[in-house]
């Protein structure tokens, strides 16, 4: 993730968006399949690009008639806007092993209640499945997630059969890109009990003369949920969270997102990081778990991420009771419930900021 130092997100819909087209699938879709057909994609998008290039030089050195011959006819570009498409899966049944090795690399309890940042995990191949969709609005591989809120309205747990929808809304322009929305409900005996909107940000999207009128005038957007955080030397961190190579390659592992970023020195190196990184929501769980105890049973989670955590770097985690001055002690476990200030900053540097993120009770 990039650091960002717009200002909080203030978006409205001014336009009514149109409703998805929930295709509905059999199974959560193989995690592993979708990124390769991404990673394949993308090379073939750099040889057709190269390709071009090389005919467009040929074509302005040869004679009119060779051009003629080296002219190829193209497709017109596809419009830039909201996706149409989205996915639903019906009666998902969650593996206890799968559970049980997410609770391991992030450190919340294993019982029959799912933590709450679990459903993330779950429906995520559903996220990367709507954005390999040929009509989505720009290419997955190196889309940055910026933001991050999901609301549990009561918790699920591991014998609930659950319904996942997932699609996108909301493409509007950010100084760097575009950004959208993903959304995902998750229902348990036909009633929602888990909401989330993912922010991602494509650096160096635009829209293209397609892109309808009323999705152009979108106002831009920073993309963030949060304030930007202060920092105020007499405040101690409560924790100090070490990520490494192999903690994250635990937590790729457990929730499938092997992405190259975060598991391979190459993969890194290609998207412009002198190492891998480690996963924006790893960070946000371990965070999370940290309090996990102090949770009521419906509750929202809202993060900004900012600077990548390059492995390996020890954080320093701290807790403040929200709308509270920094010096205020920090919330312990006979604190009673209430909104908590959360975030993850560099432990050499303080002022490096990696997550800012914010928990508290939501409506039932």
């Amino acid at each position: 993730m990039q650091t960002d130092q717009s200002t909080t997100n203030t978006t409205t819909m001014t336009d009514t968006p149109t409703p998805p087209e929930l295709h509905r699938l059999d199974a959560i879709p193989d995690l592993g399949a979708l990124y390769r057909r991404q990673v394949l994609s993308t090379a073939r998008r750099a040889t057709s690009a190269a390709w071009a290039t090389s005919a467009a030089w040929a074509t302005r050195t040869t004679r009119s008639s060779s051009a003629t011959r080296t002219t190829r006819r193209t497709r017109p570009a596809p419009a830039v806007t909201d996706p149409r498409v989205g996915y639903a899966v019906p009666g998902v049944r969650v593996d206890p092993h799968h559970l049980a090795a997410y609770c391991q690399a992030t450190g919340f309890r294993l019982h029959s209640q799912l933590p709450q940042l679990y459903p993330y995990v779950l429906s995520f191949p559903l996220a990367i499945a709507v954005m390999d969709h040929p009509d989505f609005p720009f290419r997955p591989v190196g889309a940055v997630h910026v933001s991050n809120t999901c609301t549990q309205s009561r918790p699920l747990h591991l014998e609930d059969p659950l319904d996942i929808e997932v699609y996108a809304r909301n493409l509007r322009p950010h100084r760097k890109g575009l950004l959208i929305d993903m959304v995902t409900t998750i229902s348990a005996d036909g009633t929602p009990a888990w909401h989330q909107v993912s922010t991602f940000l494509s650096v160096g999207a635009a829209f293209n003369a397609t892109t309808p009128a009323q999705v152009r005038n979108r106002p831009l957007d920073s993309g963030r949920a949060l304030p930007a955080a202060e920092w105020d030397y007499h405040h101690t961190a409560s924790a100090q969270l070490r990520f490494d190579r192999a903690n994250t390659a635990a937590y790729a592992a457990a929730s499938g997102d092997k992405n190259p970023i975060h598991v391979s020195a190459v993969g890194a190196k290609l998207f412009g990081f002198r190492a891998p990184i480690a996963h924006g929501m790893y960070t946000l769980a371990r965070m999370v778990a940290f309090g996990e105890h102090r949770l009521p049973p419906a509750v929202t989670i809202t993060a900004d991420f900012h600077a990548p955590v390059l492995l390996p770097t020890t954080t320093a985690l701290y807790t403040t009771l929200a709308d509270t001055p920094a010096t205020s002690p920090a919330p312990t476990s006979a604190t009673p419930a209430a909104d908590v200030g959360l975030v993850l900053r560099d432990a050499r540097n303080p002022r490096k900021v990696h997550v800012v993120a914010r928990t508290g009770a939501s409506a039932s």
